[in-house]
């Protein structure tokens, strides 16, 4: 990563380190980053972090859905990812976080989005080793979450040596949509 050219443009002060975010595939991202560059996170917050390496089932998913975005578009992926992803509760009395989550992936560039696909699918050849990360975690998990199950949080709790899993009840893989509250709650707590 070309990390040492892009700090410094953006002047941040790493010297007490950082705390990186990142959601589904950003925690692959960050966590990587955390794991090449140990001194540079203090924490990490993992938002329905993805199995790594991915299973190949979430690999051929995400190649499907990255050709089906470049034949069709967005709206019909924005549905279907909506609908599979957010829990039963958000689906059934919460048509603002369900509408938020479809407008969150139709805002974005199909082939954008279809790159994304792309690179997460290239995850199942990535196998971040969690145990040898020196930063305090927080795992934020969703009790409905199938892109990042619960046994996988568990099990990812269990491989850092600091770290805490927090678990939202009636929430699924979109957390800062379906439970805002719940999030800043845990990470404010964290922080």
């Amino acid at each position: 990563m070309l990390l040492h050219l892009l700090l410094p443009g953006l002047d941040l002060p790493t010297q007490n380190q950082i705390t990186l975010i990142g959601h589904s595939m950003g925690c692959l991202v960050v966590s990587l980053l955390a794991t090449q560059h140990p001194d540079l996170a203090q924490r990490l917050i993992l938002l329905g972090p993805p199995p790594s390496p991915l299973p190949q089932a979430g690999a051929d998913a995400s190649i499907q859905r990255a050709a089906k975005v470049r034949a069709e578009g967005l709206k019909n992926v924005a549905t279907a990812v909506a609908t599979a992803a957010t829990s039963t509760k958000t689906k059934t009395e919460r048509p603002i976080s369900f509408n938020a989550v479809q407008m969150s992936l139709l805002s974005q560039d199909p082939e954008g989005y279809a790159k994304g696909c792309t690179a997460l699918a290239g995850a199942r050849d990535l196998a971040i080793d969690f145990a040898s990360l020196k930063s305090e975690v927080l795992i934020v998990a969703g009790e409905e979450d199938k892109v990042s199950p619960v046994a996988w949080a568990q099990k990812l709790n269990g491989m850092l040596v600091r770290s805490r899993l927090e678990m939202l009840a009636d929430v699924g893989h979109w957390h800062v949509f379906e439970d805002v509250d719940g999030v800043a709650r845990v990470v404010g707590e964290f922080l």
